[in-house]
């Protein structure tokens, strides 16, 4: 998708303006240059065997509270995604993978911490950032540090929760992504575009491959008519939180390392699909709220899904979703996925 606007072939500069090395006292001439993050890394599999291991990122982590006047915590792994992210005390600190590892992350670090700003400005329900910077160690990491929430998950409390409950928090989650929308940039013309060009598609069957692009195509006029806005672009079940207090259970927005500028329908796959797990009560509100405030009919918000299912950063995820939902073979035409979603979104909004 479209990152936030910014020079993302430079990496951005910590708040200071440089970048600190971390002074090596210790090494003499002669000896092995000891760093905070002593592994080393060989692409994306050096990467992936680490990225969750506490002992090895511990160093890193309390320099980050250290350079975020938090005391010593030790670090334990939170749930696993594509940078490495811990708990320490009532903070969570999150490393973005080096270049070193195969993905050049600073793009990411910076439309996160942007859009984290954004959104607190806007009083959306998010972490509190604490801190944010820059350690030049063996490799460079780039760090957010924000507050530890202690809920659930939204995705594992909701199948649990009354039909009034889901259809509150669903649209309480409706007015904290709308508010974030309220943030125009970049241009629906280019954002197709290079969503036809998902690397992640590269492993899906050819017949698919040429099916999606073709979709995609004749929904063009719809995509084109929906001006680009600031997304979180990730409301998975994991990057939601259920947060509680006297008045009730409310969402509480996290990781926004995939936030960009997207049509808001780019919204809608992570939500439905995976938050919501299909569920037609909380999706429907969703939805309904969606149609009213566009002023759009069913087969327009039909066309919209479906153009986001298949644009989605993570759209081969979703293809995955859709299936099982609805019992697809794995030999199914793209019309056979379109059709599921029409089916579900029809009876959604009809209840």
């Amino acid at each position: 998708m479209i990152k936030r606007s910014s020079n993302c072939d430079k990496s951005p500069d910590p708040p200071n303006g440089k970048a600190h090395r971390i002074p090596n006292f210790l090494a003499q001439k002669g000896e092995r240059e000891l760093y905070l993050f002593d592994a080393r890394l060989d692409g994306w599999a050096g990467w992936g065997k680490v990225f969750q291991n506490a002992s090895v990122f511990d160093g890193l982590v309390q320099e980050a509270l250290r350079r975020s006047g938090l005391p010593e915590e030790s670090a334990q792994p939170l749930p696993p995604g594509t940078n490495a992210v811990f708990r320490a005390g009532d903070a969570v600190v999150k490393l973005f993978a080096p270049l070193e590892s195969g993905i050049d992350s600073a793009c990411d670090f910076e439309c996160e911490l942007q859009t984290l700003l954004c959104a607190q400005s806007k009083g959306i329900r998010c972490p509190r950032l604490l801190g944010h910077g820059c350690i030049e160690d063996r490799y460079r990491f780039f760090y957010i540090v924000t507050e530890y929430l202690p809920f659930p998950h939204a995705g594992r409390l909701l199948p649990g929760l009354s039909p009034a409950q889901r259809r509150i928090f669903a649209a309480h989650l409706y007015d904290d992504l709308s508010r974030l929308h309220h943030t125009q940039g970049g241009d629906a013309l280019v954002w197709l575009a290079s969503a036809k060009q998902n690397s992640r598609w590269d492993r899906m069957p050819p017949a698919l491959r040429k099916q999606r692009i073709l979709l995609l195509d004749a929904l063009s006029s719809t995509v084109t008519a929906r001006s680009c806005v600031l997304v979180h672009g990730d409301a998975t079940g994991e990057n939601v939180l259920a947060g509680q207090d006297s008045g009730g259970l409310f969402p509480i927005l996290i990781d926004f390392a995939d936030s960009g500028f997207a049509p808001p329908f780019y919204e809608l796959p992570p939500v439905l699909f995976d938050l919501f797990r299909f569920d037609p009560v909380a999706g429907g509100t969703f939805l309904s709220l969606y149609a009213e405030d566009y002023g759009i009919s069913t087969e327009i918000v039909i066309q919209e899904l479906t153009a986001a299912f298949l644009a989605h950063d993570f759209s081969p995820d979703y293809l995955h979703a859709v299936a099982l939902h609805a019992s697809l073979p794995g030999n199914a035409s793209l019309r056979a996925y379109t059709k599921a979603i029409r089916d579900y979104v029809t009876y959604a909004l009809s209840i």
